[in-house]
């Protein structure tokens, strides 16, 4: 978990542990559910995480291009970045990563029914959870 501001860490370490147990190999991206859980549990869970912590503690969903139709998203929360998902790259990982981010147009990858889907099954998880 990273986030920018220690207030905001803290008020979203309970939603972070929730998300652990919740996310599962149907949230996961498709391309990368055949190897899920083996190189990290966040590895795939970028998007369904962003816009779970947007539509529960506000602010805004930002994607960041990292290569070839890889993108990663994230939040950015009372002006801080916060990205639940990062663990995934490491523990290295500094606000400078976050620094070409834009914002993401959540209502077109909303509208992609996998995307969807996948956002579905976690939030149900999260609310077995709860």
């Amino acid at each position: 978990m990273f986030a920018e501001k220690k207030a905001t860490a803290e008020r979203l370490f309970p939603f972070y542990n929730k998300l652990k147990k919740a996310w599962c190999k149907e949230s996961c991206s498709p391309s990368l559910r055949e190897n899920w859980p083996n190189v990290s549990i966040a590895k795939g869970q970028c998007f369904v995480t962003a816009i779970a912590v947007q539509e529960t503690f506000g602010g805004e969903v930002f994607e960041l291009h990292l290569a070839e139709k890889e993108i990663h998203y994230y939040n950015i929360i009372d002006g801080g970045i916060v990205d639940l998902s990062s663990e995934q790259f490491g523990d290295a990982i500094t606000a400078d990563f976050y620094r070409s981010g834009v914002p993401s147009d959540v209502a077109l990858r909303m509208s992609d029914t996998i995307k969807r889907n996948r956002y579905t099954v976690l939030i149900n998880r999260l609310k077995d959870e709860a």
